[in-house]
């Protein structure tokens, strides 16, 4: 359990690192609004510990998987935010084959390469590093931070809502 929750709270710590070097590439700045107020983003951690989860099941699985479950939690997240909270942190209407605008074949093809470069690499090197004893303190506080965190927000933003 505290692998999964660790697991959880560095993938979505890598997700807002990665969405805010994207959004750094693509719009000029890193900072990107957020339902967090910590840096991350949990339907990247939900998204990487599926897929870890679906690895053990074979590469042909994975290899569908890879591309198809980050998409539905985008989708789910999405939708989740919009109609719980009113918030729509990003908008695909206008890239071809969208659903609802809230997700597309060119971000799940995105989210295919980025999911195999997680299973293959990062994984087995955040394995290697976090499984040795000095790392476990820093998985402790990483988790406690990112639950205080989400905790916080949801109590917050259901609040306004």
């Amino acid at each position: 359990m505290e692998r999964l929750c660790s697991n959880l709270a560095i993938y979505s710590f890598l997700g807002w690192l990665v969405e805010g070097i994207h959004h750094l590439w693509t719009c000029g700045s890193f900072k990107k609004p957020n339902f967090s107020w910590a840096p991350f983003k949990p339907m990247y951690g939900i998204a990487a510990i599926l897929l870890l989860f679906v690895q053990k099941m074979g590469r042909k699985i994975f290899y569908l998987s890879a591309f198809i479950l980050p998409s539905i939690v985008e989708y789910i997240s999405g939708y989740w935010l919009e109609k719980s909270f009113h918030l729509r942190y990003w908008d695909y209407s206008q890239e071809k084959g969208n659903i609802s605008g809230l997700i597309c074949p060119k971000f799940s093809l995105y989210w295919g390469i980025l999911s195999s470069i997680t299973v293959h690499f990062i994984q087995p090197f955040l394995t290697n590093i976090t499984t040795k004893k000095h790392w476990k303190n820093f998985r402790l506080a990483i988790v406690a931070i990112f639950f205080c965190d989400m905790l916080c927000n949801l109590c917050r933003r259901y609040h306004k809502a």
